[in-house]
Order: structure tokens, then sequence, then C-alpha cells
């Protein structure tokens, strides 16, 4: 087969696709009718080459109906696909936000009450006159040699009409390193128009916006300590097996590694609870507590050691307190000296008074 002369044979449809529709026009003609087992469902997508060869092969089996099926493909992924200029309120290179829209798609896509129509109409006869013309000598539905895809009309609506190209089976299509390429194809291979995708997208957009960690909360998480960020992963990490929180972290589900741990941690912050976000709030003020602690500690082994003349009596009480609070005695003064600055020596804003 010519690949150059089908192009040119229907360049009028095919002159407007870019890279996205390629792919979601090889991924719902050609990937549903391969036979091969992958037991991890996940697609690698081959190059723009490959793709078009398998694609204008698969049409071009369409025999006389060719021409009828390249209209209802280009009918189908003008419908469906999203516009990139209409993603622009997307920050592509923010993996928090890219990682809570994955999440809000997953969650859709489980829900027992998803179950997206999606319903077609051919607003412009004269760029579809070949597929008109095919579907109007069909009575309820028509196929094509590559069983199962057919047509339905709208019961409701006769100049509306749906088709299903699915036989059954599911593959994610994956890009590796990029989870807003990712996200997007995630968005395209959904059988529905662009406009309800796209509303999808806002409301979810607009979710992150409101539920996630506010950057106040996480100000003492330092993207540039690695020791502290280390920390902080463990941390979370032992956290979140406790099977009574029912949680399991984007950082587990989605491919993260290549991220940072900055960026891990504040994905996993912000999926935790984020609906009841006082719940968030008590932890991560229990996470701040522990590093502090820790870094006190850490402190403490640098120290110099002071010899204090005390009193037997005092040395006798400053040895209780020891006891008391579980700590040693140099620790106990300084948290005593401390507290004695704070109160005689700075105000309520905690400047110095003197």
């Amino acid at each position: 087969m010519d690949l150059d002369l089908f192009y040119k044979n229907y360049e009028n449809y095919f002159k407007d696709f870019g890279k996205r529709e390629y792919v979601l026009a090889w991924y719902i003609y050609c990937v549903h009718y391969k036979d091969e087992y992958l037991p991890s469902q996940f697609l690698i997508i081959p190059t723009n080459e490959k793709i078009k060869e398998e694609l204008f092969k698969a049409l071009v089996s369409e025999g006389p109906n060719t021409a009828a099926f390249v209209e209802l493909l280009h009918l189908y992924i003008k419908d469906t696909i999203i516009p990139d200029e209409e993603l622009e309120f997307i920050e592509k290179n923010n993996n928090r936000l890219i990682i809570w829209l994955h999440e809000e798609l997953s969650l859709q896509l489980q829900s027992p009450i998803y179950r997206p129509s999606h319903f077609l109409r051919v607003n412009h006869p004269r760029v579809y006159p070949n597929f008109l013309k095919y579907k109007q000598l069909k009575d309820h539905y028509i196929t094509s040699p590559l069983l199962p895809k057919f047509i339905t009309n709208n019961p409701n609506n006769p100049d509306e009409f749906s088709i299903n190209w699915n036989n059954g089976k599911h593959f994610n299509l994956f890009f590796d390193g990029d989870f807003y390429e990712q996200l997007i194809t995630r968005y395209d291979v959904l059988d529905t128009n662009f406009q309800d995708k796209l509303s999808k997208l806002k409301h979810a957009n607009e979710g992150f916006n409101y539920f996630s960690v506010p950057d106040k909360e996480i100000s003492w998480i330092s993207p540039d300590d690695e020791l502290q960020l280390k920390w902080a992963k463990e941390y979370l990490s032992k956290i979140f097996q406790n099977p009574s929180l029912n949680y399991m972290p984007p950082s587990r589900k989605e491919n993260l590694n290549q991220l940072s741990l900055y960026d891990q941690i504040l994905i996993d912050l912000d999926r935790y609870a984020y609906s009841n976000p006082a719940v968030r709030t008590i932890l991560i003020e229990k996470m701040k507590k522990s590093w502090s602690q820790k870094k006190y500690r850490q402190s403490g082994k640098t120290k110099k050691n002071y010899h204090l003349p005390l009193t037997k009596d005092c040395k006798k009480k400053l040895s209780k307190l020891s006891e008391l609070m579980n700590k040693n005695e140099n620790e106990v003064l300084e948290i005593l000296i401390n507290e004695r600055y704070e109160l005689d020596f700075l105000d309520e804003k905690g400047r110095s008074k003197y």
C-alpha cells in the first residue's frame, strides 16, 4: 500500500490531525483488534510513522467503504478531542496538580454511575457525503469488516447516532516520564464529547485549588534538604501503612519514582483526608513536631559540655526533673532556660523586648 497516495487522497481529513488525533484514531481503530496478550495492560505508544501505517492499513481494509469510514473517523475525532487551546489552564509543570487530575479521573472511571453516552451529529453534510450515503443504506445499525465496530441510531433523535469501537479490551496508553501527556491521552480515549471532558477537567482542577495542602502548612518542608525529605518520606510511609487509615498514597499507585522526593511527599499529603482538612492538618503538625524533635536530638550530639556548679539541693531537684521529663539534665536545663528567656525577654510576637 502506498501510504503517501492514501494520505493524498484523504488529505482534507488528515491535514489537521496532530499527534493526539493520530494516537486516538490508532487506539480506537487498531488497538482494540490486536490479539496479543498484554499482561500489564499497558501499551507503549509507537512512533508516528508506525501509527499512520497501521491506521491507514486498517482503513484501506474497509474496501469500498474506506471513504465513509475515513469521514466517520474524522467526525468522531473532532467531536472527542479537547482543543489544545482549551487546555492552557492546566499548569503542565505542576506535578502535584497533574497527579491530582490523574487520581480524580481514576475515581470517575471506577464509579459505577459513570456511564457516558456519546451521540454524534453530522452538522456539515458536505464534509461527510460518503458516510451519510453509507449510513442511509442501513436500517438500524451498520458494521464494517473489523467487527465488532458498529453504529446505532439514537432512538430519541434520528439525526444522532453513537459508535462503539470496543471489543471488551482496555489498554492504558503509556508515555514514559510525561505525566501531563499521559493525563491528556487518558481523557482523549474517553468515549464522550470534548465539552464533557473539559468540564470534568476544570472541575478537578478547581478541586485541587480548594483541597490541596495550603502552602502555610508545608512551608517548613524544604525541597533542598535531602536529609529532611528522606525522613519525611519514611515517616509518611510508616503512617500510611496503618490499615485503619484505608489510604493508598498516589506514590504507591503511580510510577512516581522519577519525581523528586519533595513532589512525592506533597502529592501524598494532598490526597490524604482532603475532604476533611482538619485531620490532615493534625497529621502535618505531628509530623512537623517529630522533625523538630529529631533536629533537637541531633543538635545535642554536637554540643559542648559545660560544668555548672550547683548546690546539692538544686542538683537533686534537677535530677528529679530529668527523671520526670524523661530527658537528660542538659536537655532539662536548656528547656528551662529557653522557657524563661521567652517569658522575660520576648513579646507576644516573639520579638526582643530589650
